[in-house]
């Protein structure tokens, strides 16, 4: 009886220490990538520098410019049905509406596109997850923005396609143990603005919409995390959106 119980104890000691190693090596690598993240920031706040190169090397016009965060980021063009050559990526992770205002020229409209397919919003909203209060600045600012940037997109005669914001879902990652509610109605007051207010002659699409059933979160069929989406999930927007693109002249 003794040594079982001493066998119990030891096998319970080893999971617990080996769930602690594994709580502990998460959150220091999270401080890291936090860390270094801060520390370049401080170098290129708005990461003007970020495509500076490639838009340097680029010897063409592209038609088609997709710009935003990282859902726009972590995107694999080649899924719109496009030659490489005719549609680039500018999507930065982590990035504001604040911050796209103040690149939108450089990463956009010196690229002289066809058309420009606008996706962010997420990293202003989520922030309500902290700061539930702020939600009419935050929301207010954020509709600015949206007015700004589409503005200036088709006053250099660049069409525009503007998708709503795409919902959070309830994941089992570093944002599961925060409230989410006041970023999910702000989101759904953001995308009413998107569908209905915003001044523009762009096209709208619905990608929130397309991946959530309740109005509330994205389903988690199509969650690669809390904040983000799978290979699934752009396969569905990417049908969606191709025929938004080539049915705009």
């Amino acid at each position: 009886m003794t040594h079982k119980r001493i066998n119990k104890l030891t096998v319970f000691f080893c999971v617990f220490t080996l769930l602690n190693l594994v709580v502990i090596s998460f959150l220091v690598n999270t401080l890291v990538k936090n860390s270094l993240y801060t520390h370049l920031s401080r170098l290129d706040p708005i990461n003007l520098r970020f495509y500076e190169q490639a838009n340097t090397m680029l010897s063409f016009n592209p038609d088609v410019v997709l710009i935003g965060d990282s859902r726009i980021e972590q995107w694999d063009v080649s899924t719109l049905g496009y030659n490489v050559d005719d549609i680039v990526n500018r999507g930065i992770s982590g990035q504001t509406s604040e911050q796209i205002v103040y690149r939108i020229k450089q990463d956009l409209i010196d690229l002289k596109p066809r058309l420009a397919v606008i996706q962010f919003g997420i990293n202003d909203l989520k922030l309500l997850a902290f700061a539930p209060k702020r939600d009419k600045d935050i929301i207010q600012q954020l509709k600015n923005n949206y007015q700004k940037i589409v503005s200036e997109i088709e006053s250099a005669n660049i069409q525009v396609i503007v998708t709503t914001i795409i919902l959070p879902s309830i994941y089992l990652d570093e944002w599961y143990f925060y409230d989410l509610s006041a970023t999910v109605k702000a989101t759904n007051t953001l995308n009413a603005f998107i569908l209905k207010d915003l001044k523009c002659n762009c096209k709208r699409v619905d990608f929130a919409s397309l991946l959530s059933s309740d109005g509330e979160y994205t389903h988690a069929r199509f969650a690669a995390d809390t904040l983000h989406i799978n290979e699934f999930g752009y396969s569905i927007l990417a049908s969606n959106l191709t025929k938004h693109i080539f049915s705009t002249n």
